[in-house]
């Protein structure tokens, strides 16, 4: 695999996570981590769709990992009082990626891959083992949630 497109694919990782753990150390945590099993596995795609599919999937597992763990359930994080991950352009409206950030994930996991990272429901549901209208419901539902906490901002 090409240097460019393994920068690419741990950029999309690295968003992922920030979304789904909503903190920047973690964040890059999981990064490292899925770059070690990259390393170490040698995994081999067809394709582009076969490898960010493997990404995702492997930070996904990760993610739901770090969320299971005492330590995760218990400790406050710093950067919850200084939120500065900003990891889009700055011309990208922070307010909207802070409120999907606050969503719970099942629904901010699919907001993100579906308007950010451009899948399709059918590809979404596959990278995260749901059924397809699982994951139209988890769309329809977490616009409902964006529309009403923007409303209240």
């Amino acid at each position: 695999m090409c240097e460019d497109k393994l920068r690419e694919y741990i950029e999309s990782v690295y968003k992922f996570s920030l979304i789904n753990l909503k903190n920047k150390s973690d964040a890059e945590d999981v990064c490292q981590e899925v770059m070690y099993k990259y390393l170490i596995n040698k995994p081999k795609f067809d394709n582009d769709k076969a490898a960010i599919s493997w990404f995702y999937k492997v930070t996904i597992n990760l993610c739901h990992d770090i969320q299971k763990s005492t330590w995760y359930k218990n400790v406050f994080s710093l950067e919850k009082l200084h939120s500065e991950d900003h990891f889009y352009s700055d011309n990208t409206d922070n307010t909207i990626i802070e409120t999907i950030k606050a969503l719970p994930n099942k629904y901010s996991e699919v907001i993100f891959l579906y308007y950010y990272q451009g899948y399709s429901a059918a590809e979404i549901a596959e990278i995260l083992n749901k059924r397809e209208n699982t994951i139209y419901s988890r769309l329809n539902r977490g616009r409902e949630m964006l529309k009403e906490k923007l409303k209240e901002d």
